[in-house]
């Protein structure tokens, strides 16, 4: 998932958190959600369902892999975006989470998507 991160101990997510992570922002390997966009984002693909802790997820049988591209603001550079998505081909990821826009074009990144896609990877924006 490349979002504006992941909060690695959600009770919500217990047991649904790859044990890799990395901040492209900040270029270390905790990314901490400081918008929560992204936490809440891995709710809705993987929390766990019938812990009374709000809502279940789509996939709660899914691991989730936390890559920062975006910062503080939310926002993601086309760099970061591209570097995220070959990190998430890198480690072998079958589904990629791009919740995010743009009113611009990259063709580097119309070319990662296509990389990734062309590895079998489901790229979901």
């Amino acid at each position: 998932m490349l979002d504006t991160g992941l909060d690695l101990v959600h009770e919500d997510l217990e047991g649904h958190v790859a044990p890799f992570a990395a901040d492209l922002v900040n270029d270390d390997d905790t990314p901490e959600d400081i918008l929560g966009h992204g936490t809440a984002i891995a709710g809705i693909i993987a929390a766990t369902r019938g812990n009374e802790l709000g809502t279940g997820g789509i996939c709660p049988s899914a691991e989730i892999v936390g890559i920062k591209v975006s910062d503080s603001r939310g926002v993601a550079t086309f760099a970061n975006l591209v570097r995220g998505i070959l990190l998430a081909v890198e480690q072998q990821c079958r589904v990629l989470n791009l919740s995010l826009g743009s009113r611009a074009d990259s063709q580097a990144l119309r070319d990662a998507i296509q990389f990734a896609r062309a590895r079998g990877v489901l790229v979901v924006a």
